[in-house]
Parts: structure tokens; sequence; C-alpha cells
């Protein structure tokens, strides 16, 4: 019995350092795809590269995107997402429905993300 919980506890460590290493490999490739998505020619081409990699590593350990990389990938075609380069961002709606709609130049999908906006006076203190 005894045996058996140590090849647990080796496995899971196992697991744990592999799980490291997929995270850390993931970062990497993010960070180089959003340098190539900046540059013209191939460079938006080898960051979808880089961004498919990249989610097919998360996938396989079974571990999300953190969300900073996923606000900047398109989930219809594993763009990098650049403002003004590859996406374009826009401020659309008022009130309770206000939110940034971010277009992916290649393929089309948007994605909205609701915000606040600050009133003059308010808490955050706007101009009037």
């Amino acid at each position: 019995m005894a045996r058996w919980g140590a090849a647990t506890k080796k496995y899971i460590k196992n697991k744990q350092r592999a799980g490291e290493i997929a995270r850390e490999r993931v970062d990497i490739l993010m960070a180089a795809a959003g340098k190539a998505a900046g540059t013209h020619g191939e460079g938006p081409e080898m960051a979808r590269r880089y961004v498919h990699v990249a989610r097919k590593i998360a996938m396989k350990i079974r571990t999300p995107l953190d969300p900073k990389a996923t606000r900047r990938v398109c989930k219809r075609c594993d763009s990098y997402l650049l403002d003004g380069t590859t996406a374009r961002v826009r401020l659309q709606g008022k009130g309770k429905n206000a939110h940034v709609a971010v277009t992916c130049l290649r393929c089309g999908n948007v994605k909205r993300y609701h915000y606040q906006r600050s009133r003059p006076g308010g808490p955050e203190g706007g101009q009037p």
C-alpha cells in the first residue's frame, strides 16, 4: 500500500511540473505573437500560428489562457488582436449598455466587453 501512495505523489508532482512548463511556453508564445502581429509581411500569419500553438498547449493541460491573453485572441480564426492593425476597437452604447466592440479584421468576428462610463461629479471625480 505504501508503494502505491508514493507513486501517486510522484505522478502528481510530475503533472504539476508539466503544467508549469506548459504555462511558461504559452506565455512565451503569446509574447512572440504580440511582437509578430505588429510587423508587416508575414508577421500576422506567424502571430496566428503562435496563438494556435499556445491555445493547443493550454487545451492539452486543461487550463484557460489568462484573461489578458483571452482578450487578445480571436476565438474564430486564432488571430492576435492588435488595436488598429489586426483589430478595430470602438466604444458603443450608452448607460448600462455601454461596451467596447473589438472586431477582428481577418474574419469579422466581434467581441464585446461591457464597461461603466464615469459620470461627471461622480465617485471617480470626472469633470463637469
